[in-house]
This record gives structure tokens, C-alpha cells and sequence, in this order.
């Protein structure tokens, strides 16, 4: 399902790293093509200075701005963004200090850097068109029916997988397999 993305719209566009997220920058729509891209303008500049040039992108590397994050308390080993240099960029909390201030490092860089709660907020990956946060396991359900006919018996037999996902798709394991008879 696509996300009806209009002119001025504000947006996140991903910076991508060999194939990987690494940020989120803020953009504006400028015009759309087609059902699946868009031309968008940064409203971050390069560290020179420059203005980003304008760019098109797929809507796959694009997502709704995230709603202001309210107080939020981070715990050690917590996935999150930071607003560093006019974007979003993912990493995770290695230490935390009085006065809602966290040591947050890099994904991409590695770099560690003392930085207040204000410019922290949960990470949430764009996942199916949807906004999941990533510290809280993806669950989804499914179910097979299968027919069995032996002569003049005929059975009903109902599948439920749930899979749980952990840490952004990579990860994952059967919890529970339910068998259910259905005559």
C-alpha cells in the first residue's frame, strides 16, 4: 500500500550505505512521478555549508516525518536516532548520564558522543508501509487450512505459525505451531 505523498509534503529520506540505512534526512516534496517516486528537496545542508541538490527518489526510501518523541527515558543497549548534522542517524545508547544526557555511538561511524535527551528519539524501521519501532518484536500470524480426505472422511486441519521478528528482519524464530481439527 502506497503513502499518498503530495507536493510540500515534509518527509524523511533514507541515506543509504552499501544497501544500509544509516540516517533519516528531513525533506520536502517538490513533485511526484509516476506511483513510485519523488522529487524532494533537503532542507539539510552538506557540512560545507552547501545546500543538498535536489534529488529523485523511489518512495521505498521515503517516510513520513516521525511525530515529536515526548520525554522518553533511554535504558543502555537502546536503538536509537540522533539529530546530528540536520538528519536523523541510527545508532545505539552505551552510556547513560545525570541530567537525561546518554552516550549514543554511531551504527555507521562507530563514533560515540555525549548528547542530550532532546535529540534523541526511538528508532522505528519502515517496515510494509508501516512505522514499528525497532526495540519492540515484530509478531505476525499465520494460518493454513488444509483439506484431508480419506474415502468418506474428510478433515480440516488449521495451521497457526506465529513468527516473531527481532532486530529489524534479520532474526528470527517460530514461538508456536497450533494445530487446530476442524471437522
Amino acid at each position: 500500500m502506497a503513502v499518498p505523498y503530495t507536493k510540500g509534503m515534509t518527509i524523511e529520506v533514507s541515506k543509504l550505505v552499501d544497501n544500509s540505512v544509516v540516517a533519516w534526512l528531513p525533506a520536502f516534496v517538490v513533485k511526484t512521478f509516476w506511483k513510485s517516486n519523488l522529487l524532494v528537496d533537503y532542507t539539510v545542508s552538506n557540512s560545507d555549508g552547501t545546500a543538498l541538490p535536489e534529488e529523485i527518489v523511489d518512495v521505498k526510501h521515503v517516510r513520513p516525518c516521525l511525530p515529536q518523541a515526548s520525554a522518553i527515558s533511554f535504558c543502555i543497549n537502546d536503538k536509537v536516532e540522533a539529530f546530528q548534522g540536520g538528519g536523523w542517524w541510527l545508532g545505539v545508547i552505551t552510556d547513560v548520564h545525570p541530567e537525561l544526557k546518554y552516550t549514543f555511538k554511531s551504527a555507521h561511524l562507530g563514533m560515540k558522543v555525549q548528547l542530550s535527551q532532546k535529540l534523541l528519539r526511538p528508532r522505528y524501521d519502515w517496515v510494509y508501509g508501516l512505522q514499528v519501532r525497532t526495540n519492540l518484536p515484530i509478531i505476525y500470524f499465520f494460518q493454513i487450512f488444509v483439506k484431508l480426505e480419506f474415502g468418506a472422511l474428510s478433515v480440516t486441519v488449521c495451521f497457526l505459525y506465529v513468527l516473531k521478528l527481532q532486530d529489524r528482519l534479520h532474526a528470527h524464530n517460530a514461538d508456536n505451531v497450533l494445530l487446530c481439527f476442524i471437522s
